[in-house]
């Protein structure tokens, strides 16, 4: 299990470089960062709370990216926005609602 710090630090700095030209294996990394970000939540402080939902906003922000590489999903769970980030950006909003 990562430290969570780290694995923060590292999706945060990954969605900032994440563009068409690096997106083929990076989406995969960044989903499965994501989904193991998720999964330890309770365990995030305020702050990093804060750095999670700035860089949700710049990983939705690329959506059409994503779009071009996202694998087939595994998952179901529509709280998990950033598996459907094929169908847009609204997708982040409708699992925040």
């Amino acid at each position: 299990m990562a430290n969570l710090t780290a694995l923060l630090q590292a999706y945060a700095k990954l969605v900032d470089l994440f563009d068409e030209e690096y997106a083929d294996p990076d989406v995969n990394i960044l989903l499965y960062q994501r989904d193991e970000i998720e999964d330890r939540r309770a365990e995030l402080t305020a702050e990093q709370l804060t750095v999670l939902a700035q860089a949700d906003v710049v990983f939705a922000s690329k959506w059409q990216i994503v779009a071009d590489f996202v694998p087939d999903s595994v998952h179901t769970e529509r709280s998990r926005w950033w598996w459907f980030l094929h169908e847009g950006p609204q997708v982040r909003e409708q699992a925040h609602a």
